[in-house]
């Protein structure tokens, strides 16, 4: 049976008819830090009664007192946080997660993986800004929804972002920018490079930095083979170049 069907068919089982379960451990794990996974930022774990969960806020170190215990068999809105009545089930939960964590981090490398590009049945990728490495001081990360997130705050010359990409055919490739720039931010330079192609792309405005529009931004010439596709700030001459939101790459020539 597909894990995803059974999953959904227990947690359905459990809200409508109050059907207990039993499958694996009896815990269902969660953990939100996806290219640097570690067990205490943003994590969460329940069983059949409790559920322990906690988010850190970017800036914050982890603390144990931002821990939440909830009942779900009397409270399932999460409403009232009982951690301070209830440290045995705390500590319990607690070390069931970190002893899954450990289990299943053993040995993996996390980075984000090379993104195919060019294959015949699919001549135009789109590239997310959730799939990039950034460097620098001001850019930042923005996660607002799975089709709302942006590279952002980046302004100093040499802050970027980088893609692994995986060229199936090498040719000619049109980039394309999905971006919004506030008008008094417009006009800051992006330089996109992979290998020994590159162009410096004029950042053009949108009505606001949240609404986001396409524009061809220019050409690459890419091998075969992998690559690393970057996105560097050249000059910004406002509070940041651009919110950065897809870009896109479609194989024009071999």
């Amino acid at each position: 049976m597909n894990c995803k069907i059974l999953l959904d068919s227990i947690l359905i089982r459990i809200w409508c008819y109050g059907q207990s379960f039993s499958v694996g451990s009896g815990y269902v794990y969660h953990t939100w830090d996806r290219y640097f996974p570690n067990p205490d930022k943003r994590w969460g774990i329940s069983d059949q009664r409790w559920k322990l969960a906690t988010w850190t806020p970017k800036d914050a170190q982890p603390d144990p007192a931002r821990w939440q215990l909830f009942d779900l068999q009397s409270d399932p809105g999460e409403q009232t946080n009982l951690a301070k009545e209830h440290p045995e089930v705390v500590s319990r939960l607690r070390k069931a997660f970190t002893d899954w964590f450990t289990d299943v981090t053993k040995g993996v490398e996390y980075r984000p993986i090379a993104i195919p590009v060019g294959h015949p049945e699919e001549d135009r990728v789109t590239i997310q800004p959730s799939w990039a490495t950034w460097t620098g001081k001001q850019v930042n990360y923005t996660f607002d929804g799975y089709d709302w997130d942006t590279i952002d705050g980046w302004r100093e010359p040499g802050e970027k972002a980088t893609w692994r990409l995986d060229v199936l055919q090498p040719g000619r490739y049109i980039l394309q920018l999905r971006y919004g720039c506030r008008p008094l931010d417009a006009g800051g330079v992006l330089r996109i490079s992979c290998g020994q192609s590159s162009f410096d792309y004029k950042v053009r405005s949108t009505t606001t930095a949240d609404q986001f529009e396409r524009f061809r931004a220019g050409e690459l010439v890419l091998k075969k083979g992998e690559a690393v596709l970057q996105a560097e700030v050249v000059s910004a001459p406002g509070r940041e170049l651009m919110r950065l939101n897809q870009l896109y790459l479609k194989r024009i020539t071999p």
